[in-house]
C-alpha cells in the first residue's frame, strides 16, 4: 500500500493552494511555510467584534470568529477561490480541521453543541457539486467531535450575493433561508459556519432562520476567512 501511495504522489503531487509549490506535508491543507504564515484571526470577543457589529442589528450573536483574515490581493485568497471549485472539497475539509485544531487550542469547542453549515442555493449546488461550508463543518467535527446538522435550506433561487451591495444583500438574504432543527438539538448552542464573511448578510439571514425555528437556540458565528 505504501508503494501505491508513493506512486500516486509521483503522478498526482499535492500542490499548496497558496504558493503553488509541491507540498510534502502529507494530508495537511497547506505547505509548512504557508501554514506558518497563515494570517490567523481567532478573535472571539463579544465586545468590539467586527463580525458581531455587522450582524447584531439582525440577530443576537453570542460570539463570532474567523480562522484567518485575507484580502483579494493576498495569496491566501487562493484558498477561498479553490474551495469554491468542484474539486475543492478535500481542501475545504482540511481547512476545517485546521479550524477545529484552533478551536481546541482556545477551548472554543466546550460550549458548542452543534455545527450548522450555511446552505447553497440550488444553482450553486449544481455548479459546485458540493457545499464548501458543510465540508468545513465536517472538518471541524472530525477534530472536535461536535455533530454537524445540515438543517438550513435555501428557499429561493436568489441573486448571487457577491454581485450586490450591502443593503441589497441583506434584503436578499432576509427571506432566502428556512431552518428545521431536529428535536434532539432544539435549545442548543449552535455554531453557524460559512466559508467567508463579507457584509454579514448571509449569516444574518441564516441565524434569523434558526431563531425563528427555535427561539431557545443560541447562535455563534464562524467563518473560515473574513
Amino acid at each position: 500500500m505504501r508503494h501505491l501511495h508513493d506512486l500516486k504522489e509521483m503522478i498526482f503531487p499535492r500542490i499548496c493552494p497558496v504558493c503553488g509549490k509541491r507540498s510534502t506535508t502529507g494530508d495537511s491543507a497547506l505547505c509548512i511555510p504557508c501554514m506558518a504564515m497563515l494570517p490567523r484571526h481567532m478573535d472571539r470577543r463579544a465586545d468590539d467584534n467586527l463580525m458581531i457589529r455587522e450582524v447584531w442589528q439582525g440577530i443576537p450573536a453570542e460570539e463570532a470568529s474567523s480562522l484567518f483574515q485575507y484580502s483579494r490581493k493576498s495569496r491566501y485568497h487562493n484558498i477561498i477561490m479553490r474551495i469554491k471549485q468542484p474539486d475543492g472539497k478535500r481542501l475545504a475539509r482540511q481547512m476545517g480541521m485546521v479550524a477545529g485544531q484552533n478551536m481546541l487550542r482556545y477551548g472554543m469547542e466546550k460550549d458548542i453543541d452543534l455545527l450548522v453549515p450555511v446552505p447553497l442555493s440550488f444553482v450553486s449546488r449544481i455548479s459546485r457539486m458540493y457545499n464548501q461550508s458543510k465540508a468545513i463543518a465536517q472538518g471541524i467535527s472530525e477534530v472536535t467531535h461536535i455533530p454537524v446538522c445540515d438543517c438550513i435550506s435555501c428557499k429561493l433561487v436568489h441573486k448571487r450575493q457577491k454581485r450586490l451591495g450591502k443593503l441589497q444583500r441583506m434584503l436578499n438574504a432576509q427571506s432566502a433561508y428556512k431552518a428545521h432543527i431536529p428535536p434532539q438539538y432544539r435549545g442548543s448552542r449552535i455554531l453557524l459556519i460559512d466559508d467567508v464573511f463579507t457584509t454579514g448578510s448571509t449569516m444574518t439571514g441564516c441565524a434569523r432562520a434558526l431563531l425563528e425555528d427555535d427561539a431557545k437556540s443560541r447562535v455563534c458565528l464562524f467563518s473560515l476567512a473574513r
